[in-house]
């Protein structure tokens, strides 16, 4: 049956515990081929900032099911590259320590967040690419490992963390795209 949120709080926090514990074990693929063709057949959408890793998870999805929408915020401030690219976007638990714990499966709200490769490791990621000859984000040549408007990004030096580049000059650590959607009360 697929999951819908809780009646009394508009949340989907009481089902996300039961679908983490589901969905752990399987591969990304065998998740999202659970989550698109059953528990959220035609209510299921990625959302992407199309960052340098994002053509992996925009793959998976399409070889499950071509039409799951993509959805992409623009902001108006992306790389020029980004636009030309646009890819899917996929949080890992490798990409910083607040990612650490990242799990399968997360409320927001009303809505579930499915983080089908939170597992995945770089090497995993790099191995997915070139086994499925996808493209590399353009800005990727240049310096730039993680991706997201042009104002929060630089290229990193040799030897620096992926995500060193990202927000260098802020006191946050990730974009509105994954921050929790705010519950209005006026409703």
């Amino acid at each position: 049956m697929p999951t819908q949120p809780d009646r009394a709080t508009g949340s989907a926090s009481s089902d996300v515990v039961r679908l983490g514990a589901m969905f752990e074990g399987l591969s990304a693929q065998a998740l999202l081929a659970e989550a698109i063709g059953r528990r959220f057949r035609d209510r299921i959408a990625v959302v992407s900032s199309f960052g340098a890793d994002s053509a992996v998870l925009l793959h998976l999805v399409a070889t499950i099911d071509r039409t799951v929408p993509v959805l992409f915020i623009d902001t108006g401030r992306h790389f020029a590259e980004t636009i030309q690219y646009r890819e899917v976007l996929a949080r890992r638990r490798g990409q910083t320590a607040d990612r650490e714990g990242l799990p399968l499966v997360e409320a927001d709200g009303p809505r579930v967040k499915i983080n089908p490769l939170a597992a995945w490791s770089v090497a995993d990621i790099e191995t997915y690419v070139a086994a499925a000859g996808l493209p590399a984000h353009p800005l990727a040549a240049f310096g730039f490992r993680s991706i997201g408007c042009e104002p929060c990004t630089r290229a990193i030096s040799p030897g620096e963390d992926p995500r060193a580049g990202r927000w260098a000059s802020f006191a946050k650590t990730e974009c509105g795209i994954h921050l929790p959607t705010p519950v209005s009360r006026d409703n």
